[in-house]
């Protein structure tokens, strides 16, 4: 009896744990729309996971899969629109960052307005910033860059 309460003690908290976060989440994958480039990045991973109106994206461009910079913008669509909220505008510092051939060592973020369909991605310290190089390679990566959506 003892051992049969000590694994009911063992298995039923990671059961509850698991219907807790994975109950009514979806995960998908959508393919986006770039601007700033002549040739996009390729072979890229475009995921997303879905809670309720929390979407949470992860995008990973493979090392050598970078795209061919026409523009020194850049940007890409969302698989989903974002929220409507007064003044509102989601941020996230990305992972791995390539611009005019060359891995970024500054601060590169992405960040999504109220009502965007497309997250603008940029460099340097202020909001709208942005540094990409005109010509050469390009990409980003990141991992859970999470926003609301309408």
């Amino acid at each position: 009896m003892k051992k049969l309460i000590l694994l009911l003690l063992l298995f039923i908290p990671s059961i509850c744990f698991g219907q807790i976060f994975t109950s009514g989440m979806t995960e998908g994958t959508w393919t986006p729309t770039y601007t700033g480039f002549s040739a996009d990045p390729t072979n890229g991973i475009y995921r997303y996971t879905l809670q309720g109106r929390k979407c949470c994206m992860t995008v990973i461009i493979p090392a050598g899969n970078h795209g061919t910079s026409n523009a020194t913008t850049f940007t890409m669509t969302l698989p989903f629109t974002a929220a409507t909220i007064t003044n509102m505008r989601w941020y996230k510092v990305l992972d791995y960052t390539v611009n005019s051939g060359f891995e970024v060592v500054a601060t590169s973020k992405g960040w999504i307005d109220s009502a965007g369909t497309i997250i603008t991605l940029g460099q340097g310290s202020a909001s709208g910033a942005s540094s990409w190089g005109a010509a050469s390679l390009k990409s980003a990566s990141w991992t859970e860059f999470c926003y609301l959506i309408a």
